[in-house]
């Protein structure tokens, strides 16, 4: 099973309330505002699941956000990566910007004035997500 696949197993195995799977109109938009051809993992979570319902936590206390929430998000902070999930109802963000090696998320859970923190491909931080929540300053449920 894909990491994108797992995770929403998880969400629903959690009682996570999840919007449908995006239309292909949808993840072309999101694909424009990042500036890449959806791939991988992050074109199969939102295929499955366009985010959560809005001001919806799981269990880590994150929310994973709808492509239009993003897009809403991104047009208010246009000098930023675009966020695509918060933690603690906006405490911090997770984004999406480019690295060296394409595509990466960034954590904004770091001190005032730094740099947000470069955690990986969308993949790496899926499976991190699932296994190790901590390791992303997330909740984690099975220490609850």
């Amino acid at each position: 099973m894909s990491p994108a696949a797992e995770l929403v197993s998880l969400w629903k195995a959690e009682g996570v309330r999840l919007n449908a799977g995006a239309a292909p109109a949808e993840l072309y938009g999101f694909g424009k505002l990042l500036g890449v051809e959806l791939a991988g993992d992050l074109l199969a979570l939102y295929a499955l699941a366009d985010g959560m319902v809005d001001l919806e936590y799981d269990a880590r206390q994150a929310s994973v956000w709808s492509i239009a929430k993003i897009q809403t998000h991104a047009s208010k902070f246009p000098l930023s990566p675009p966020a695509f999930a918060d933690f603690l109802i906006e405490s911090w963000h997770f984004r999406l910007g480019q690295g060296s090696t394409g595509l990466v998320v960034l954590s904004d859970n770091v001190r005032s004035g730094a740099p947000p923190k470069q955690i990986g491909s969308f993949s790496e931080f899926l499976r991190m997500y699932i296994a190790n929540p901590r390791g992303l300053d997330l909740f984690d449920p099975s220490q609850q």
